[in-house]
């Protein structure tokens, strides 16, 4: 049985809305930002001919990859990501979320919004565990 998620890799839109939206909801800086060439990826932009790839770690080390050469067809609640987060996280993603005027909904069981590519991202908070009485 798997121990967890390796990396996910999702299409993605505009790769500068994208990298702008994830750096200012979440503070992520991608790990690796590549460009594809007519040879495969390359660290520079100088010979791409179409096509970027950005790659985000998770604390677990799992990360997740965004490739614009695959082209998103997500529709709403279709294809999404959950995160998990402790309050104080989800309370610094919600007030990044109204600082940069970007909707979401929130619940009982999560917070969800859109990134720019249409991309359903819900964030559930880690279970707490029970104290002991």
């Amino acid at each position: 049985m798997p121990l967890r998620i390796h990396h996910v890799d999702l299409p993605m839109g505009d790769p500068k809305l994208v990298e702008e939206f994830y750096r200012g909801v979440f503070g992520w800086t991608p790990r690796a930002k590549l460009f594809r060439t007519i040879k495969g990826w390359s660290n520079t932009w100088a010979d791409a001919s179409d096509g970027v790839l950005l790659e985000y770690a998770l604390n677990d080390g799992s990360y997740i990859t965004f490739i614009s050469t695959k082209q998103p067809e997500y529709s709403k609640d279709e294809p999404h990501i959950a995160l998990l987060m402790t309050p104080q996280e989800l309370e610094v993603v919600r007030s990044n979320l109204e600082r940069l005027g970007l909707a979401y909904e929130e619940n009982e069981e999560n917070l969800s919004f859109y990134d720019p590519s249409n991309l359903r991202v819900e964030l559930y908070i880690t279970p707490r565990t029970s104290e002991a009485t």
